[in-house]
């Protein structure tokens, strides 16, 4: 019930959390904007858990949790240059920036 009105419940829904992900890009892993961005997204995740349960449907639901990935510190002597070590060994290649290499294509 929302607003005094009755709607199915839903056969699929998600919910995607990206707070988690700015703030550790923005203060890193272990920085208290990071901290308090877990602590957020887990009482939120607790809330969509609460609605859950208070439909009347939690034993009838399934969850999935999913990440992007893991974060950890970097070594800013790494600057993550593999042009030379792709040219070394022969390949061609097309480098688009922060996490985009197309193996295979020519250079620019």
């Amino acid at each position: 019930m929302y607003r005094a009105e009755s709607y199915p419940h839903p056969r699929f829904m998600f919910c995607n959390f990206t707070l988690t992900d700015a703030a550790m890009h923005e203060g890193g892993p272990y920085s208290e904007i990071a901290a308090a961005a877990i602590r957020d997204s887990d009482a939120r995740m607790g809330d969509v858990l609460a609605a859950v349960e208070r439909a009347g449907v939690f034993d009838d639901t399934a969850f999935c949790l999913v990440a992007d990935h893991g974060m950890e510190e970097t070594d800013p002597a790494v600057r993550g240059d593999w042009g030379v070590a792709l040219r070394d060994a022969g390949l061609t290649f097309r480098d688009e920036g922060y996490g985009f290499l197309y193996l295979g294509e020519s250079p620019g």
